[in-house]
């Protein structure tokens, strides 16, 4: 099985409210995509690795042997449909976050067995410890049980083909490859992620994760 990896950072990080995109942020000298990059070229898994990055942010990068730069699109979906344009000869792809840097080979090993078993999408998810709140308006109008949701992470995996046709095919605009999946009647199971692979959105998060070990 050719399995292509994508890289996701071609976010322009406005929530995170500095001149330098997160995904170039440093933690302890070392810029924050680079983890996730590293991490995926450590395992061996990988056939393709693709990084997807805004217009005008090579700049911001390190020198990368073996690695394809695709110039992604303003939404996340459509950065991943360039990518996936992109790939040579590929059976699954797996897609990540650029701002995760705690991504594990455990993690990996857990969606390549599931892709080797023939899942189309899999997802990483954990369990959601706080009680979550709908409203409508400003009235709460409902509060579900929280053992029936889960918090989406990254990586996610999937068989190429229905993803590209996905891609290819969707009217709608979606921010997640599994959501879009699901549109086109496909099952979408998922493997155990971890509290430790946070996503770098705020200043916080990368306080946070300066004090965490990598």
């Amino acid at each position: 099985m050719k399995i292509t990896a994508i890289v996701l950072c071609a976010g322009s990080g406005e929530r995170y409210g500095t001149p330098v995109p997160k995904q170039y942020q440093k933690i302890r000298n070392k810029k924050i995509y680079q983890y996730p990059l590293e991490a995926l070229e450590k395992s061996k898994h990988f056939s393709q690795i693709i990084l997807v990055i805004a217009d005008g942010h090579e700049k911001y990068l390190e020198e990368h042997d073996n690695i394809k730069i695709v110039v992604g699109g303003k939404t996340r979906q459509k950065s991943v449909y360039l990518a996936l344009q992109a790939m040579e000869n590929t059976d699954s792809v797996v897609i990540c976050d650029g701002v995760r840097p705690f991504l594990t080979k455990h993690l990996l090993d857990d969606h390549i067995k599931k892709l080797e078993e023939g899942e189309i999408a899999v997802n990483t998810c954990i369990p959601c410890h706080d009680t979550i709140n709908i409203k409508n308006g400003d009235a709460i109008t409902e509060i579900p049980n929280r053992e029936h949701y889960l918090r989406g992470q990254t990586p996610q995996s999937f068989a190429f083909s229905p993803l590209l046709h996905a891609h290819s095919t969707t009217k709608k605009c979606y921010t997640d490859d599994c959501a879009l999946l699901l549109e086109f009647g496909e099952k979408v199971s998922y493997v155990s992620g971890s509290d430790y692979n946070i996503k770098i959105t705020t200043p916080l998060d990368l306080l946070v994760a300066e004090n965490l070990n990598l």
